[in-house]
Order: structure tokens, then sequence, then C-alpha cells
């Protein structure tokens, strides 16, 4: 009888499978089920479109009614949407391979061993006058019961919800698994116990009123008050769907409408992740365009404005930076530098402060110092290299080379550091007083990109290893020179430098080095920032900068409360 059965809004049915196990093949519906549809929050129905379902429904089961006769198992999930949104009526007749093996009506049946409930929501659809025979749903069919299935399925329609959806969270955990709700139903209580549905207003308001109007004629305790489907259609919904060609277009402008919508929607969160990533990258390998400083604000429009100017500075692919040659999938080739200049810096006594901190304490200590020393080398044409343990190393020309003034940014960063130093308080040991030994060298280097999982941006030459030694034997806070980077400071003539004299460095031999102590060229960027602001500890540092538009997250005090 099931595949006699043909209409518009019916699922044709093509063959089953009838031995064990059990296989139905009907028509294939891509939307998925009305159940599914009305829960999807990201697709837009509009009254025209919900009417439309209903009408779907009437027209199909007053096809069934009219022929194959009561459904018996009509509720959301048995109402399909095709690829052209129209909703066919599904699960009917092959009522023979429906029947239960090992389910039966008592507590076994509303209940599994876990006592959770298995089958008995379907019977949320079943009418009150058929629950009591009804050991498994569709077991009793009435033309009068698909009604009040109907009814059901028009209140889903007009809350997008699940059927009795107001009362389930109210009840306690026994009763929220719907043995409450059903028996309450068939207690034929005056009123009787129905779905609750709140007052739409706005646009679609007279609408809803009249399917919520319907629904209760349709769900009536008495089932020969209920209307039939024929009666339905001819006085309830005529209209809705007046002209199939239009209601078709009209639905699939909808659907393109909310695909448009999507579409831009997830090209905009694509579009924001990987401006993230290429960020993100741009942090860690030479991008070739000096960061913007700022905050969240506008950081969007920075960073598209930094794209551009890549664009237009870098032509050949030799020359583009390493950050974009990597996303093209190109291969970096190493590239010399005739002179940059490169600093290292450690903390004086680290092992020891590690040796009395707990692991996080040191995690903590060198997050606040590096995100310090991170804030001010954002003013200077510098690139940090790297951080290894309490080591942190900085290169000033390149990978855009700067003529000799990468040995003045450097320098003028490593006095604002020092000076950013001698103010900063370790969070779990405020009385402890944090120095640095600082190690500056200028020289050739050869830069390149080592690794492919992980892509490291490494400098390479005599000069990285005579800089580290520098350092290595440098004095605590102090700045340590090699002679070649004085001379190329003495064109400024800012830098007050101080001889040190002869120092044997480990695979140099004796080499003259000097002390940086100050600058007296007035510099428009902050001379140090002090220690990063912590939720715990204010920051310190010379009220003569406290005007700088960058300086908001710290506080200003007087020199003597530094000395205290």
């Amino acid at each position: 009888m099931a595949r006699t059965v043909s209409h518009e809004n019916t699922v044709r049915f093509i063959g089953a499978c009838v031995e064990s196990p059990v296989f139905v093949l009907t028509e294939y519906c891509p939307k998925g089920s009305l159940k599914d549809v009305l829960e999807n929050r990201e697709l837009e129905l509009d009254w025209n479109f919900r009417t439309s379902l209903v009408h779907d429904i009437v027209q199909g089961m007053c096809y069934l009614h009219g022929g194959l006769g009561a459904h018996g198992k009509l509720r959301s999930s048995n109402c399909l949407i095709d690829g052209r949104f129209v909703l066919k009526i599904s699960d009917f007749g092959l009522t023979t391979l429906c029947a239960p093996t090992d389910v039966v009506k008592d507590d076994i049946y509303y209940y599994n061993h876990y006592g959770v409930a298995v089958i008995f929501p379907e019977m949320l659809w079943v009418a009150p006058e058929l629950v009591e025979g009804c050991i498994y749903p569709g077991a009793v069919a009435t033309l009068k019961g698909d009604v009040y299935s109907f009814a059901i399925i028009l209140e889903e329609i007009v809350s997008r919800a699940g059927p009795f959806h107001r009362y389930t969270p109210k009840m306690s955990y026994k009763e929220s698994l719907f043995k409450a709700i059903v028996s309450r139903v068939c207690a034929h209580e005056s009123p009787p116990f129905r779905p609750v549905i709140d007052g739409v207003v706005g646009a679609g308001a007279g609408t809803a009123l009249e399917l919520l109007q319907l629904a209760e004629r349709c769900w009536t305790d008495v089932p020969d008050d209920r209307p039939s489907f024929d009666t339905v259609n001819a006085n309830y919904i005529k209209g809705y769907c007046d002209n199939l060609m239009d209601d078709l277009l009209r639905r699939m402008e909808q659907y393109a409408n909310n695909l448009e919508s999507l579409v831009e929607e997830k090209t905009a969160q694509l579009s924001l992740e990987k401006r993230r990533s290429e960020e993100l990258l741009y942090q860690v390998l030479p991008s070739g365009v000096k960061q913007e400083r700022g905050g969240e604000e506008g950081r969007e429009e920075r960073v598209e404005a930094a794209h551009c100017v890549i664009r237009k500075r870098f032509g050949a692919a030799e020359s583009r930076p390493v950050a974009l040659q990597l996303m093209a999938g190109e291969v970096v080739r190493p590239e010399s530098f005739e002179c940059v200049t490169v600093y290292f810096s450690d903390i004086v006594g680290f092992t020891e402060l590690c040796a009395a901190s707990t692991p996080m304490q040191v995690v903590d200590l060198l997050n606040d110092l590096y995100s310090t020393f991170d804030r001010i080398i954002g003013f200077y044409d510098v690139y940090k290299v790297e951080t290894i343990g309490d080591a942190y190393m900085v290169v000033s020309g390149l990978p855009e080379r700067n003529g000799d003034h990468h040995a003045r940014e450097i320098c003028l960063m490593a006095l604002a550091v020092v000076e950013a130093v001698r103010g900063f308080v370790v969070r779990h040991r405020p009385t402890h007083r944090l120095e640095v030994r600082v190690g500056v060298h200028s020289g050739p280097v050869c830069a390149g990109v080592v690794g492919v999982k992980m892509p490291h941006y490494c400098l390479f030459g005599d000069t990285v290893n005579t800089a580290s030694r520098m350092e290595s034997t440098g004095q605590p806070l102090r700045i340590h020179l090699s002679e070649s980077t004085r001379r190329l400071l003495e064109q400024w003539g800012t830098f007050v430098v101080e001889r040190r004299g002869e120092v044997e460095l480990k695979g140099r031999g004796m080499m003259l080095t000097h002390w940086l102590l100050n600058c007296s060229e007035p510099e428009s960027r902050p001379p140090a920032l002090g220690p990063q602001l912590t939720p715990h500890y204010p920051i310190l540092f010379p009220p003569t900068i406290a005007a700088a538009p960058m300086l908001q997250p710290y506080l200003v005090v007087e020199p003597a409360t530094l000395a205290a």
C-alpha cells in the first residue's frame, strides 16, 4: 500500500528489507526533518515560510487520510524537508515492520535500565485517548489522533522549540523525562493540560495567533470536536499558499538570503582569524614592517595598513619579508648583512633566584620582565631574535638595513632597559633588587630561517658569539660595548662612553671594551618605561615621561618614593 502513495507532500517509498535487520529505502530529503530546521537558529524562518510548512503538512495529511488512512506517528521528526524546502510526510504505513519486540507498556517501557526515557518522548505527540492502548508509537492510529499530533507540531512551529518546552525545565529530574507530562495530558484536567506558548509580538503576531487558535481546536480533549484535515484545509489555512510556484520561489529566495548572511559571517570570521595568525607570525618572524603600537582598538586597520606597506615596498621575491615568503610557501634563502648590532642581556644571580622560587614564580618573573622589555623595544628599530631562559637577544640592522643607525637604536634601547630594571619589582620577592648584564657588539652576520614545523629566524656568525661574551664579562646594571660599536656611536656625538680597557673574551683573546653611561640627545621615545604593571605592585619610573601617550598603564611616583 505504501508503494502506491504519490503526492508532492509525502515521501516516496522505494522498498524495504523485511529480514533482520530491517531496512527501509525512501526518497532522500537533504534538509533534514522539520525538527532540525526549527532548531537551527542560524536559519531565519519568517511567518510566510512557517505557514507554507503548515500548508504542506495539511496537504500531505489530506492525501493520506483520503486513501491510506491514519498515520499514527505524525511528529516533527517525521516531517522531512527536501532540497526545495518542500515539507514531505514520512513514516506512514508499514505497521507490520514497526511491531515491538521487547517493549511493553510499563515502567520498563517508560525507562530503560539506566532510568532514561527511550521511546517515551515520542508519546508527547500521541492523543490522550490513544495513550492507554498504545504499547508503542503508532500501535493505535486514528484520524482524530493525527489531528492532535498536528496541533503539537503547530506549537513547535510557532515557538521553534520542542513540545511542551515551557513545562520541562520546571519539573523534577524524573518528571523531566516526560512521564509526568503524558500523565497530566491523560488526566483530562479542566482545562486540559496542553502546551503554553508565549505571545508573539511584532511582525507575524497575527499569523502566530491564528496558528495557536487552530492548535487549540485540534488538541481538544473530545476527539469528535477536532476538525478533520479537509476542514482545516478549507476553513483555516486557505490562502496560506495560493500559488505553488510563487511559494517555492519565495522559499528559495529566503534560503539564498540566509546562505548569503552565513557566508558573510563566516568570511568575516575567517578573515579575522587569518589576520590574527598573520600578526602572530609577524611577531615571531621578521615582517619587514615596524609593528605599530596601540591597543585592541583599530588593530585590524593597523595590520591591514602594514600589509599594504609590505606589498608596496617589496617587489622581488628575494627582498620580500621572511613572514610573507613562508606564507607563500617559498624557500627563505639565508642572507648576509655587512654590519648589524647585536644585544644580549641576562639576569644576574638567576640560578640562585630560581632555587629559592617555585616554577610558577619563575614563570611570572620572566613574563613580567620580558613583557616590559617587549614594550620598550617596540619604540626602536630593532628585532627581538629570541629569549632562552634569562637570556634576551635583540638585533638592529636586519632584516631591513638601516645604515649605521643600528648601533644608535640598540644603545638607546639598552639604556631604556637598564633604567626599567632599576625600578623592577619581583612579585614574590619585592625586596629583591633585580639586576641585568648587557653586552653589545657590532659586526657582520648571516641570517636565515631554520626548521619547518616551527620555523625560527636565527643569526649566525662570530658577531653573535662576541656579543654574548660581552654580556657574560660585563657587570650588573651596566652596558658593555665593544670597540666596533663605540666607533659607530662617534658619529652621533651624544653618547657618553667610558673606556673600560682590555678584557679577555673566551675564544677571542684580549679586546678593548667600553661602558655606555648615558645619552645626551633629546629622545622623543621614553628613555625608560619601568617594570610591567602587575595586579600586585605599582610601576615606578621617572615622572618626566609621565605624559607619553603609551604610558597610560603606568603609575608615576616621586624619586623619594623610589628610594623608600
